[in-house]
């Protein structure tokens, strides 16, 4: 009687390469808050800068909602951004998003791409907060106005004068 034995392992063992390591510490290092979704805007994964931002989100935690739509202080706008990225559409916006802190004014951009673990088509979104650009030109447009109303109300010629260009700003006649 004849018998054979076959036995095979499959390798798990599959070296990471060195530039993968590197994109993953630059990834949990970085000021960008970086997420990734499935199409139906369900969490997959955020960096530390995203999680500091809005929390440690999972879809269980919103109540089954969709966590991308959700982080958008515009529900429309967070749906148009759903729909257009679902198309294979880059979405790039300025807007104000809901984070742990309260209502904050990020530079979103949204496109989608392929998981590399299971091939399916996913979210990718890089967030950076611009707040303080946000505060500085409603500050910029605050202070244009009162010189505006400022100007407006001096009866004299008033004639401003850049030493440094040599050029005339302003004259009100």
């Amino acid at each position: 009687q004849l018998a054979i034995l076959v036995e095979a392992h499959i390798e798990h063992n599959q070296p990471i390469e060195p530039e993968t390591l590197r994109l993953v510490e630059a990834w949990r290092h970085t000021n960008f808050m970086l997420s990734l979704y499935t199409l139906d805007g369900e969490l997959l994964l955020q960096n530390p800068a995203a999680k500091n931002c809005y929390g440690n989100l999972s879809p269980s935690t919103k109540n089954n909602r969709c966590v991308f739509v959700d982080r958008f202080l515009d529900p429309a706008m967070g749906e148009q951004a759903l729909a257009c990225v679902t198309q294979g559409k880059i979405f790039s916006v300025e807007t104000q998003v809901k984070t742990d802190k309260g209502l904050c004014w990020h530079k979103l951009d949204a496109r989608r791409t392929h998981d590399p673990v299971t091939g399916n088509f996913i979210i990718l979104v890089n967030e950076k907060d611009i707040n303080d650009r946000k505060r500085a030109e409603e500050k910029l447009r605050e202070s244009q106005c009162f010189l505006q109303k400022l100007i407006n109300t001096v009866p004299q010629i008033l004639y401003i004068f850049d030493l440094s260009d040599n050029k005339s700003l302003y004259l009100n006649q």
